[in-house]
């Protein structure tokens, strides 16, 4: 009896070892960060993948850490500004434990974007998972960019100024006062058909430039195809700052 209940023991402590072996290598090989957390905020475990991802080393951490103390780690390890740590604690806790949010997207100081996963544990505490969206955050900025500028110039297109119009229309008032202009560009067919449409694109970008400096911060230029562009001129007495806008807009297309 007594060998076969330390047969029993040593079977247990293999398929324990085994399971732990199994478990370590599913917790590694996972392509989002983990990490686990008891009761009282402290650090439990984490995965190689989240140390990687926070170019940690793994005698930076130990279990039984603090939240706040493992973001102060995280924060050193990437070279993040002084007080990073803390801001990144207060929106952690504003986010997952007042709001009772599951999941967020936070933006660290080297541009990448992370996206935050809890899901609460029986008895207390939780599980953190972590993913890398930066290139994903990036594509849809830029979808969303092109959505509304134009490509060759970084200009607003017509659906942005459009929209723009509308809002400024929107909240006008009986005292403020608008312009617009539409202007296209005198003979630019002719430049395309004799030195060819790059020289055509290069064109049109330096009008944008010189029609952002035109106009400066007190309106928007958008370009609406073509030669065809248009300005909203904001925050000046009309028709005085039309006409003076004119003035400097042909002045500086001419040149």
């Amino acid at each position: 009896d007594i060998a076969r209940t330390i047969d029993v023991f040593k079977g247990n402590a293999i398929a324990l070892g085994l399971a732990h072996i199994q478990l370590d290598a599913a917790l590694n090989n996972m392509v989002q960060g983990l990490c686990m957390f008891d009761e009282q905020h402290r650090l439990v475990l984490c995965n190689d993948r989240f140390l990687e991802m926070f170019r940690l080393s793994r005698e930076s951490i130990i279990p039984g850490m603090s939240l706040l103390k493992l973001m102060q780690g995280i924060a050193s390890a990437n070279g993040f500004p002084k007080g990073a740590a803390e801001r990144f604690h207060k929106s952690y806790r504003a986010r997952i434990f007042i709001n009772g949010s599951d999941s967020y997207q936070q933006e660290f100081a080297d541009g990448r974007t992370i996206a935050i996963s809890r899901r609460e544990l029986p008895g207390g505490g939780w599980v953190d998972t972590h993913e890398d969206v930066s290139e994903r955050r990036r594509a849809e900025k830029r979808i969303t960019y092109l959505a509304e500028n134009d490509s060759l110039t970084d200009l607003p297109n017509r659906s942005l100024f459009q929209r723009t119009l509308t809002e400024a229309l929107e909240a006008a008032d009986n005292t403020d006062q608008l312009a617009i202009f539409c202007l296209d560009l005198d003979g630019f067919k002719a430049v395309n058909d004799t030195f060819g449409h790059p020289v055509g694109d290069e064109l049109l970008r330096l009008v944008a430039r010189r029609l952002e400096r035109c106009v400066g911060d007190k309106g928007m230029v958008a370009r609406l195809g073509g030669d065809e562009f248009a300005i909203l001129q904001c925050g000046r007495e009309q028709p005085n700052g039309a006409n003076a806008l004119a003035l400097i807009v042909t002045e500086a297309l001419s040149a």
